[in-house]
């Protein structure tokens, strides 16, 4: 029997807008819809950055989402024009765009930031609906974000640091047996004192 495949659909807006694509409701009614059709873990992650809506299958179901995402969307008289949709349905492509992503990011601080706050607000929400794809995406985000190429190195381990500290913390919480997570708690917090 074959392993269902991580798999991501990306959706942008053309212009960088300070507000969301979709309401938090609308992200509720798109993840309920795509579990139901999928029948397996999906999970939106709804930024200003854009929609990544991830999801195991072993087909390819980017018209689907991209067809839902769309219908919500033409409800308020947005077009298919005004957005840049990208389909990722292997784990290299995923790790390349990944790394492409953080490594634009990184540039920014301050968007930086936001995104990663959201990211791990979004993160810790939905950890119990889809905790294995949560906890592979947290593997990947935290490989890639070592990886990001930089030039100067205090300056981007400053602003890696807490958003690897997040995901970190996120996993812990949801994933480790108390006196495990003592102990890394503890590790953690030796590194703010010298």
């Amino acid at each position: 029997m074959e392993t269902p495949e991580l798999k991501v659909v990306s959706v942008y807006s053309k212009g960088y807008k300070k507000q969301l694509l979709i309401s938090n409701s609308e992200v509720a009614t798109l993840c309920s819809f795509l579990k139901g059709v999928i029948k397996n873990e999906v999970l939106v992650i709804n930024t200003n950055l854009g929609v990544d809506i991830y999801y195991y299958a072993l087909v390819d179901h980017t018209n689907l989402i991209v067809d839902a995402f769309l219908l919500l969307k033409t409800c308020n008289g947005q077009h298919r024009e005004e957005f840049i949709i990208k389909s990722l349905n292997d784990q290299k492509a995923i790790l390349e765009e990944t790394q492409k992503f953080f490594a634009k990011l990184i540039k920014n601080p301050l968007l930086f930031k936001n995104y990663s706050k959201s990211l791990s607000h979004q993160i810790k929400n939905n950890y119990s609906a889809s905790s294995k794809l949560v906890n592979e995406l947290l593997n990947l985000w935290k490989r890639e974000l070592l990886k990001v190429p930089h030039s100067n190195a205090v300056e981007s381990t400053s602003n890696l640091l807490p958003l690897i500290m997040s995901l970190t913390a996120s996993n812990i919480e949801e994933d480790s047996q108390p006196v495990v997570e003592a102990l890394i708690r503890e590790a953690m917090s030796m590194r703010n004192s010298n």
